[in-house]
């Protein structure tokens, strides 16, 4: 009997409109690649793969520039973390002591009958929420509240949007945590007071979260995988060179805080106003299997970029048919019905693969952001200028997200990420050695060459030689992050890696909380980094690699 085929487009492929499939070529063409003609293996296979299509519509005009605002939506997420020490910062204040006034601290100036005025001119005297919302006097927790109130909106963006990026896609929680971010700023200046300050600070913190989670990921799958480690290497380097032009505009004599919450209103704007011409994630439609959706994006794409794009059926969408053996004309014109696929995260746990990278990836994200807020509680103590320590700190911040990219470029990612936990003990070793000497270590005669005693020359520089080891070990957990976040891309497939990256910022924001605490407690913290550097080690040299494409 002659089999009969269907047109198809009176066909739905995958069960819904969104998934008809839009093919009608002549039912006699054969397709080629490349030149190559129908008797060339790419004829045999005829179907495109995703890589392929997204270097055909690679461009460097109009479309970079509407993912630039992704990009800097991303890059900019954490000024608010960056600023808020300065925001929060007291400033310095004197007493009026038997008729003179003299320095005090904040205990003794809002005593009971006590008189204090603020040094205005001091350089670390700022305009900020603590003297504009009349916070001098306030209990601690009060100003506490207010660093708390946009990790409170982190942990209820990481538990709320991550499921929902992985259901409904990139571009629709972009979007929210642009609008969150926004309606946040101009709330503050809106209802300038302690209530709309933690309120705004929410919302902003779901924003934050949205921006640097979502939105990385977002970025990354708009690129091809040529392109995607040098992106990646680029964002990060401008997320964390904020520290140091922070740090440059007090040093050079700038003392209104609030400036940087008004230039976030700024940054938000620019991402606000390319949303309308943002296509949804091309890599993210693909692995629903959303094929039309995403040769509708790719069309979107090179229109931007000004390349004519021929539509072709890519291979998986063939084989998941059953007609990548016939004949170029039968896959063509031959249509199987199948029922609707559904998405959960649940698959996750039952693949062994992706349920042991899911774990080892939340720990060493945990062990990441531990020891990140704890270096920077850290500096607090260390002796110096706070500005040129915070520029220095920022240094050791940018230059491995400029070396990341290298890294990544150089190295297999879970090779790079071993080196680097490795290359972080080192680093906590040489303070160990350094703190060794600095508290009365013993020193005999070999530790001195000609007349030079290691331990006083350590002990006399103790202000260098600390900030360089800090430099040190901030580097290399710098560099572990702008891995961690792009292994999260590399080893996951994207319908679940929003979901990861959720897992990874709850736990690690939980986590977070012990920080500030394990710098007061233990007399030295970074054991508790260095042990946990250690089990990291180990834990990344199990990755699985080429989990990616796991269906």
């Amino acid at each position: 009997m002659e089999q009969k085929y269907e047109n198809r487009e009176s066909e739905n492929i995958l069960g819904d409109d969104s998934m008809k499939s839009d093919f009608n070529p002549s039912p006699n063409r054969i397709f080629t690649f490349n030149g190559k003609d129908g008797n060339s293996e790419a004829a045999r296979r005829p179907g495109a793969t995703l890589e392929r299509e997204m270097v055909k519509v690679r461009g460097n005009n109009l479309f970079i520039i509407v993912v630039s605002s992704i990009m800097i939506s991303f890059s900019f997420a954490e000024l608010m973390v960056f600023a808020s020490p300065f925001l929060e910062l007291i400033p310095p204040m004197q007493c009026l002591i038997e008729n003179k006034w003299e320095t005090c601290e904040k205990e003794q100036a809002c005593a009971p009958g006590a008189q204090y005025v603020l040094v205005e001119d001091d350089k670390y005297s700022l305009k900020n929420w603590v003297t504009d919302l009349d916070l001098v006097c306030s209990p601690e927790w009060k100003i506490g509240l207010i660093g708390s109130a946009i990790f409170v909106g982190m942990f209820l963006g990481a538990l709320v949007l991550s499921p929902i990026s992985d259901t409904y896609g990139r571009r629709p929680v972009h979007i929210i945590g642009v609008l969150l971010s926004i309606i946040g700023s101009v709330w503050i200046y809106t209802f300038p007071n302690w209530v709309s300050v933690l309120t705004s600070l929410f919302f902003k913190g779901i924003g934050m979260y949205t921006r640097l989670s979502i939105s990385y990921l977002y970025t990354l799958e708009m690129f091809d995988e040529e392109r995607c480690k040098l992106v990646a290497s680029v964002i990060m380097s401008v997320n964390n060179a904020l520290s140091s032009v922070m740090a440059l505009y007090f040093i050079f004599g700038g003392r209104d805080a609030t400036f940087f919450l008004l230039s976030s209103i700024f940054i938000l704007g620019y991402s606000l106003v390319f949303i309308p011409m943002l296509p949804e994630s091309p890599k993210f439609l693909f692995s629903l299997r959303k094929y039309d959706a995403t040769r509708a994006t790719l069309i979107r794409i090179a229109k931007m970029n000004g390349v004519k794009y021929e539509k072709l059926p890519f291979q998986e969408e063939l084989d998941q048919k059953g007609l990548a053996a016939l004949k170029a004309e039968a896959h063509l014109q031959t249509i199987e019905k199948e029922k609707k696929e559904k998405t959960s995260f649940l698959e996750l746990f039952k693949n062994f693969k992706l349920f042991t990278n899911m774990c080892i990836t939340i720990f060493v994200f945990m062990f990441n952001v531990f020891s990140m807020y704890m270096i920077s509680f850290m500096v607090k103590y260390l002796p110096g200028d706070k500005y040129w320590n915070l520029f220095l700190i920022g240094l050791a911040d940018f230059i491995p997200s400029v070396l990341s990219g290298v890294v990544m470029a150089l190295l297999p990612t879970k090779k790079a990420m071993i080196l680097t936990h490795g290359f972080i003990c080192i680093s906590i070793g040489i303070s160990f050695i350094t703190n060794y000497y600095d508290n009365g270590g013993i020193v005999d005669e070999n530790s001195t060459i000609e007349g030079f005693d290691i331990g006083t020359f350590i002990s006399n520089n103790n202000a260098y030689i600390s900030m360089g080891v800090i430099f040190l070990i901030r580097f290399a957990i710098t560099l572990e992050s702008c891995l961690n976040f792009y292994i999260v891309y590399e080893l996951f497939p994207s319908k679940f890696a929003s979901v990861v990256y959720g897992g990874c910022n709850i736990l690690a924001g939980l986590v977070s909380i012990f920080s500030p605490m394990a710098v007061e407690i233990f007399d030295n913290p970074l054991i508790l980094v260095f042990v946990m550097a250690c089990i990291c080690t180990f834990l990344c040299t199990i990755l699985t690699e080429g989990t990616k494409n796991i269906v």
